[in-house]
């Protein structure tokens, strides 16, 4: 009985959640930044970096991250950031849940191997149609989009459009 209601009120402050951001707008992209994010979405999430740009290509992921995180950063050294989960409250720096992101980096040979992870926080609800709601269903996308774009931006550095990157 107890873990029925405790379901109950589970289900009731999830559907409040969801209400309250039942207003997230859809991006409206001009054509560059649609042209961009098509490009970025290709841009694999793994991928290697020479040695001679490891360390510059290091220091873009890092202050990526701090400036694009709403996640206090947890772990930052040669070879890893990593942001506080999304799913532990506790990592909030406004109060407000926001994407975790964990980039590595793995000498190998005379590159670095640089991976990326965006995480949206969302994990426990994928697959459940009552969870899956148009805004969750969104977030998944954007988290999608911000690893791509932080990926690309890592390699490349190029400047994202900032319009771009759901914080």
């Amino acid at each position: 009985m107890a873990c029925e209601t405790t379901e109950r009120i589970f289900l009731a402050s999830f559907c409040l959640l969801s209400m309250s951001c039942a207003t997230l707008p859809e991006r409206q992209l001009n054509s560059e930044q649609q042209e961009y994010a098509g490009l970025v979405r290709a841009f694999p999430l793994s991928f290697e970096v020479s040695k001679q740009k490891a360390e510059e290509a290091w220091g873009r992921a890092v202050s990526w991250v701090g400036e694009n995180s709403r996640m206090r950063i947890r772990v930052v050294s040669d070879y890893v950031v990593e942001t506080a989960s999304p799913n532990s409250t506790s990592g909030y720096m406004d109060n407000l849940p926001g994407y975790g992101y964990t980039v590595t980096r793995s000498p190998k040979g005379q590159a670095h191997v640089f991976n990326v992870k965006c995480d949206h926080g969302w994990w426990n609800y994928v697959g459940k149609e009552r969870w899956a709601t148009k805004n969750i269903k969104r977030k998944i996308e954007n988290a999608e989009l911000n690893a791509h774009i932080l990926a690309h931006y890592i390699k490349s550095g190029e400047m994202p459009y900032p319009e771009l990157i759901d914080k």
